[in-house]
């Protein structure tokens, strides 16, 4: 029989298939900052929170205007299962984002990408509460390089460990984000069709934002004077189509594939994408929107807790097929 043979091509696929969403992943943070910095230059009075979910909104909107078509009429028979799987993804990804975007505008992109990857250390525990066993060694290795990776690039100090807002909204936004890994990965959403739960979700959410952005606001027009900047649309319409659109429905298709460990340490590369884009892409943006964001520099430090994570990657894929299998993981 072929079952076995075509289950590890099914797995390489979801693998890379999930690593290029981390590319995707890490362009939202250069661009997701550049977004915000350039809605502060425009409304200098606005809020900070206002400014976060007024970045958060409008991606979500144009994303789900994205992929309605190509959902069709699968969202008219929208099953049930796919509305509870889509409004639960869009309740941790709503909590989630609000703390990360607005950390973001405390914080640079590389420390604000790899805080994001505390969820690496708390989906294995959540594993372990729920399922009542261990990781395998090669994943507590895993975690812990990715553990020793953030640390370094975070430059924690040990002896006060204080942090900033921007580092403690970001390192709390990690356990909402744990939570819509866990939830995607649940065996009882594993027949539900992947294009129509992103709709919802991104349906959702932008409703979440949009009612946000409108309470928020000093006044009713603050909403839609972004809009009137080429850059701050054109900035906003890629995080929709490529960080939002893109990213989210490869997500939502591949992740079933693996394990919710697996695929948070897949996801472990995303700040390493993040950190080399900052080195070059903030001052093209800046230049090009007409406001001031400089390039973050390369570093010994960088460079360390980079190694650190992408080892954490290598030792997890190294030898991908597991032993036994995972209850609850749809392998189809």
């Amino acid at each position: 029989m072929d079952e076995e043979p075509q289950a590890r091509t099914r797995r390489r696929t979801a693998i890379a298939a999930l690593l290029f969403t981390t590319v995707l992943w890490g362009l939202s943070f250069p661009l997701g900052k550049a977004v915000t910095l350039l809605h502060r230059s425009l409304d200098p009075e606005a809020s900070g929170w206002f400014v976060t979910v007024s970045t958060i909104w409008p991606r979500f909107a144009m994303a789900a205007l994205l992929l309605a078509p190509f959902a069709g009429g699968s969202l008219v028979r929208l099953r049930r299962g796919e509305l509870v799987q889509g409004l639960g993804l869009a309740a941790f990804m709503s909590a989630g984002l609000l703390l990360q975007m607005d950390g973001l505008q405390h914080t640079t992109a590389s420390t604000s990408a790899f805080l994001s990857q505390g969820y690496v250390v708390l989906v294995p525990l959540v594993v372990f509460a729920r399922r009542r066993e261990w990781p395998s060694p090669r994943v507590v290795v895993a975690v812990l390089l990715v553990v020793l990776g953030c640390a370094v690039l975070a430059d924690v100090d040990w002896r006060t460990l204080r942090m900033g807002r921007g580092e403690a909204e970001t390192l709390l936004s990690t356990v909402f984000f744990t939570g819509q890994i866990l939830w995607l990965e649940r065996g009882v959403f594993r027949f539900n069709r992947a294009l129509v739960v992103t709709c919802v979700m991104f349906v959702a959410t932008a409703l979440v934002f949009l009612v946000a952005a409108v309470l928020l606001a000093p006044a009713p027009s603050a909403v839609v004077t972004p809009f009137a900047s080429v850059a701050w649309s054109t900035g906003s319409v890629c995080l929709a189509v490529f960080c939002t659109a893109g990213a989210l429905t490869l997500m939502n298709a591949f992740q079933r594939r693996v394990t919710a460990t697996e695929a948070g340490l897949i996801y472990a590369g995303e700040p390493v994408w993040a950190s080399g884009l900052a080195l070059f892409l903030p001052a093209v943006l800046a230049a090009w929107g007409g406001f001031e964001y400089a390039n973050e520099s390369m570093s010994l430090r960088l460079a360390l807790g980079g190694t650190l994570i992408c080892a954490a990657n290598v030792a997890m894929h190294l030898r991908w097929v597991p032993r036994r299998r995972v209850v609850g993981v749809a392998d189809q």
